[in-house]
């Protein structure tokens, strides 16, 4: 595998974990598993504007 699979592999993970940070996409999540979620993409955010988002999903859910 080279650099840009890995890249592209890791970027394809990182946005489907971004776009998981609405619990209302499934209604069956548990709220603990969305919160988890939340503090994994604040701490795996690749730029601020990963990262600004990520905070203001903190602030709208209080978490």
């Amino acid at each position: 595998m080279n650099s840009n699979n890995r890249a592209s592999n890791t970027k394809t993970g990182a946005s489907h974990l971004f776009r998981s940070l609405n619990p209302y996409d499934r209604p069956g999540k548990p709220w603990g598993e969305f919160v988890v979620e939340v503090l994994l993409a604040e701490r795996t955010a690749r730029n601020e504007d990963e990262l600004d988002y990520v905070q203001f999903v903190r602030g709208l859910y209080e978490i």
